[in-house]
């Protein structure tokens, strides 16, 4: 009836009509005037229905004007709700059930974990305030209250341009939400208010957990006007809490050298991604605290010694700063590292040292086995080198005209092939003994300069080469080499110098007895030597040149054996 009545008045008129239009779709005898108030009632009725729950009550609003128009992007009431009632709200306990949304399946319960998801380094502090004796004077403890104070960094403010500086949050226990916001409480608090100091989204949280802030009547903000000492009250509450914000500030920003910008950097390290697990509520968080001794400074502030503070680090801080090393304790491990690099390159100095030492004496046992192994092949290889012809002298009863044509004729011939290896010999002493001569020099060299002793494969090396020489350099004599050996080993060590000899003689030997071989006939060319009336002296002539040229023969088969075996090896 009274909603009838009221919709009949002329200026409710254009009302009266969006109800009855409301109603028209309503079936029955009625007007559309009585079905549509019907139907806005049972509407009604269905939101504001709680089932008779005393402690379950419902806002509903509407014809609002929100957001400006001009703005390209469009105003959201309902996100913006479920951003600011968190921030609005700072003790509500997990089992309040707070949902908002635009339909009953829309309708998010909301969390009210606004700080402690946002705050870098969250931490508490508790300060006594005196309502009627000032900070400075006598006995300003007695008769105070505990105010609660909670410091951080907002970690999604730092992000917005011109939003960062120091802000104010006054929450009273009395009216149960935020009563008062400062964007910048700088000069509130006594900060120092110029360029980016005390900013990095810095944030106070006053908590009048204990309800003794006065407020206005609307609860909107703080009335210290409507104390009696309310000055007193208000420079004891601004001089106490801009003190240990100043405190917290000076004691994160010191853990990065007093450098504003590496304490934004690492603040926004920790980006604007919600955290996921589980959090409490800032009322029951266990968050970090201090221990600190402070001093008044006359009647200006009050100052919280830095060098006294002790961190006790809560559980639920969930974002920490981790400091750098100050510069002394940067240069102390600097120190340290070049010392350990230090120590660890003399280590491996040492053992440099040790491996070339050890390297050293195997290669000089190792050049003693090898000298050894070519004594033992020069002294096989002695036993079949040929040795020039002693020819008995001859008699002169024994000189006849045949013996005379026999020195002449066949005597000269072999003995002039002789004297031709002989000369071929010693032309092919003279290119080893150069070859020889280098080699020492360079080994002289080596040992001057500390350097290993050569391995056995470069003395095998140095071995075939020589052997090539010989081969293709005239010879000299076996009393020419021996010389000629002795000599260029002189200015050697007794192991090198051995070693030398031992390779000359062997490659001579060698090369003595494969040019034998190569150069020797049959046995009827070598016979006639001696005169023939000597029976004596040719036939031992004989038998010495038959037992000789019978050892080169079978030393020349089984080279030629060898040699054949390795070309079918190869093949």
């Amino acid at each position: 009836d009274q909603m009838a009545t009221l919709f009949s008045k002329r200026k409710h008129r254009s009302v009266a009509k969006c109800i009855e239009q409301y109603g028209s779709a309503m079936g029955g005898t009625a007007t559309d005037m009585e079905k549509g108030l019907n139907r806005l009632l049972k509407h009604f009725d269905s939101v504001l229905n709680f089932f008779d729950n005393q402690y379950v009550f419902a806002v509903i609003l509407t014809n609002i004007s929100y957001g400006n128009p001009k703005d390209r992007k469009a105003a959201d009431p309902i996100k913006d709700l479920q951003t600011e009632i968190p921030r609005t709200y700072l003790h509500i306990p997990p089992s309040f059930d707070f949902r908002i949304g635009r339909s009953r399946a829309s309708r998010e319960k909301l969390v009210f974990h606004y700080w402690p998801q946002r705050l870098v380094e969250l931490s508490s502090f508790t300060v006594m305030i005196n309502q009627n004796v000032p900070w400075h004077g006598s006995n300003p403890h007695e008769g105070a209250y505990k105010l609660r104070v909670f410091l951080g960094f907002d970690r999604f403010r730092i992000h917005m341009a011109g939003e960062t500086s120091a802000s104010l949050y006054v929450y009273s226990r009395e009216s149960g939400r935020m009563v008062k916001y400062e964007p910048d409480a700088r000069f509130i608090l006594g900060l120092n208010a110029s360029g980016s100091f005390y900013t990095q989204g810095l944030t106070v949280l006053i908590d009048d957990i204990g309800g003794n802030l006065p407020l206005n009547p609307t609860k909107q903000d703080v009335a210290f006007g409507e104390q009696e000492n309310g000055e007193v009250h208000k420079d004891n509450l601004y001089t106490w809490v801009g003190s240990v914000t100043k405190f917290f500030y000076d004691y994160h920003i010191n853990k990065f050298d007093k450098k504003k910008t590496i304490l934004t950097k690492k603040i926004k390290e920790f980006g604007k991604d919600l955290v996921q697990t589980p959090l409490k509520e800032i009322d029951r968080s266990h968050v970090t605290t201090f221990n600190a001794e402070f001093r008044h400074y006359g009647k200006k502030s009050i100052r919280i010694e830095l060098r006294t503070a002790k961190e006790n680090h809560g559980p639920d801080t969930h974002f920490c700063l981790i400091s750098d090393p100050s510069p002394s304790a940067r240069l102390a491990e600097e120190a340290i590292e070049a010392a350990v690099k230090k120590r660890k390159f003399a280590e491996t100095q040492q053992e440099t040292a040790r491996a070339v030492e050890a390297a050293r004496v195997m290669g000089n046992n190792n050049l003693m086995r090898q000298t050894q192994n070519v004594q033992q092949v020069v002294a096989t290889a002695n036993a079949v080198v040929p040795r020039a012809p002693s020819y008995p002298p001859p008699q002169v009863n024994h000189v006849h005209n045949h013996t005379q044509q026999y020195h002449s004729q066949q005597y000269d011939r072999p003995h002039n092939a002789f004297n031709q290896q002989v000369q071929t010999q010693q032309y092919r002493a003279q290119n080893i003994q150069q070859q020889v001569h280098n080699h020492v020099q360079q080994v002289v060299q080596q040992h001057q300069q500390g350097i290993q002793t050569p391995s056995p494969q470069a003395s095998s090396r140095v071995a075939r080469s020589v052997t090539q020489s010989t081969r293709k350099s005239p010879r000299r004599s076996q009393s020419g080499r021996k010389a000629a050996s002795n000599k260029a080993s002189e200015a050697l060590p007794s192991p090198v110098a051995s070693t030398i000899r031992s390779n000359v003689k062997a490659e001579e030997a060698i090369s003595n007895g494969r040019d034998k071989a190569e150069n020797g006939g049959a046995e009827d060319e070598v016979i006639n030597l001696a005169d023939d009336s000597d029976s004596e002296s040719v036939a031992s002539t004989k038998e010495c040149y038959k037992k000789l040229c019978g050892q080169l023969t079978v030393k020349f088969e089984k080279k030629k054996k060898d040699l054949d075996k390795k070309k079918e090896e190869n093949r």
